[in-house]
């Protein structure tokens, strides 16, 4: 893995800060199922005990084991349930069993309630409100099995302090602030061992950083989004004629080089928006524009606000969240 792919991973989990939740930790017989609506927000499951199965429309089924974590990226509607035709309700509405409080408890509640999954849901959320172009280019399910995730120490060791704090829940002193960290690390860990492992199948952007070429082109910019980039400087970085790179660029990334630097320039804006004070003629000179217009209006066609308005936005959800 060249270094480029891992700065500009680490550039965009940086601009758009993940936030992680956790929907419900809960103990459910069957039959049982729940649905899961939440756009914009990339939701996950992992089976702590017991077995599952996983139902997003026009893909097929993905039976889950215990051990297993299933990410949707694209926060498509989707439904997890204990067989495939099993009707589903609410998340929120889903009935579920207390933690038993001993293996005698355990086993007399199994065979007296019939089969249970005790599983984790929770969602990756992201500060600027609208998931990162790097979700888009995700599959449109992830599934990392539980003897892949036995042999990663980050996500053994996250899942397992993540289920030891479920437990503490209200007990231990700052538990609940030490779930929301752990969630978010578990997201960065599921990313990466998604990339290690399944990398060659990456598509888009992602795809491209996989070559050394254009991923020192794109760390570059990332590195440095103000930079007056033109496409001969760019060929330079990435080690390859003007031709060969604009005609990778574009087949790899799918778009113009202008186009991808304009799209981090307004990511990065965004960012400067919402967690800082300055001026909105200040945002535009610290990404690259000279003109506070010109700014402006690529902002509003990428954002679909102002850069004055999009920030009132952000401060009124950030107050909400507070």
């Amino acid at each position: 893995m060249v270094r480029g792919y891992m700065d500009v991973l680490s550039s965009v989990l940086r601009l758009h800060q993940v936030k992680g939740s956790i929907l419900s930790a809960g103990r459910y017989v069957a039959p049982w199922g729940v649905r899961i609506e939440q756009p914009d927000v990339a939701g996950f499951h992992v089976i702590l005990e017991g077995a599952a199965v996983l139902r997003v429309e026009g893909a097929p089924p993905v039976y889950l084991h215990q051990g297993d974590v299933v990410v949707i990226p694209n926060g498509a509607t989707h439904i997890v349930a204990d067989d495939i035709d099993t009707v589903a309700v609410p998340l929120s509405t889903a009935p579920t069993l207390s933690a038993p409080s001993s293996s005698s408890s355990s086993s007399s509640s199994s065979s007296s309630l019939g089969h249970q999954t005790h599983m984790l849901c929770g969602a990756f959320r992201f500060a600027q409100g609208t998931p990162p172009a790097l979700l888009s280019v995700l599959p449109g399910v992830i599934v990392l099995r539980g003897p892949e995730i036995a042999r990663d120490d980050l996500l053994r060791s996250t899942l397992r302090a993540l289920s030891a704090e479920l437990e503490n829940a209200g007990v231990a002193p700052g538990s609940a602030v030490l779930v929301d960290h752990l969630t978010d690390i578990l997201f960065i860990g599921i990313l990466r061992r998604y990339l290690a492992e399944h990398g060659d199948e990456c598509v888009g952007w992602l795809r491209a950083l996989r070559d050394e070429g254009l991923g020192r082109a794109m760390a570059a910019m990332h590195e440095r989004p103000e930079a007056e980039w033109t496409v001969p400087e760019l060929a330079r970085v990435a080690g390859m004629s003007r031709a060969t790179f604009a005609r990778r660029f574009d087949e790899l990334v799918g778009t113009t080089p202008a186009a991808f630097l304009q799209g981090l320039r307004v990511d990065v804006a965004r960012r400067l928006l919402t967690h800082t004070d300055k001026s909105v003629a200040e945002v535009a000179a610290a990404v690259g524009y000279a003109s506070e217009f010109s700014f402006s209006r690529t902002f509003k066609k990428h954002s679909g606000l102002a850069p004055s308005f999009f920030r009132e936005r952000a401060q009124e959800a950030t107050a909400i969240l507070a």
